[in-house]
């Protein structure tokens, strides 16, 4: 990863800097490599393609309210492995503040309890603070955060 959260990727010796947020797209990444290349398409054609790719609003997406408060955008879709994901691209960015705006994950049934605390207990290792949204998981999120000086689930 860039320090901006981007895919940089080394290739049969060339460098490849994507305008992807967050190590979840590597797979798709060597996938595109190997399809295209089993296509007979140019290693250069393969690199200008990654490289020019503009991910939509569904992909994750980065981006900076000041030179010091980077937001990370998850928000097209909401599921566990999402949310971990983002937990590790978030700890990797260098920020004074971090703070994960969330409205939990919804239609988890049974599971809900243990998969919001399990995610709860992840940011809390992660982030300064955490605002909620939702209602789903708001309890499992606020009793974590409620453990931590200075943190407060909003």
């Amino acid at each position: 990863l860039m320090s901006n959260g981007t895919v940089k990727v080394t290739w049969d010796g060339q460098h490849i800097q994507t305008k992807l947020v967050g190590l979840q797209y590597l797979d798709t990444i060597k996938t595109v490599i190997k399809v295209a290349t089993d296509l007979q398409y140019t290693k250069e054609q393969i690199a200008t393609a990654l490289e020019g790719f503009v991910p939509s609003t569904g992909f994750t997406q980065i981006f900076s309210l000041t030179n010091e408060i980077p937001v990370i955008d998850d928000g097209g879709t909401s599921n566990k492995q999402g949310f971990i994901v983002a937990m590790h691209l978030l700890e990797t960015l260098e920020a004074k503040k971090k703070i994960v705006v969330t409205s939990g994950i919804v239609d988890l049934g049974n599971e809900s309890v243990k998969i919001h605390t399990e995610l709860a207990e992840l940011a809390h290792t992660t982030a300064n603070e955490v605002w909620y949204l939702g209602k789903s998981g708001k309890e499992e999120f606020g009793k974590i955060f409620s453990k931590k000086m200075n943190i407060q689930c909003r």
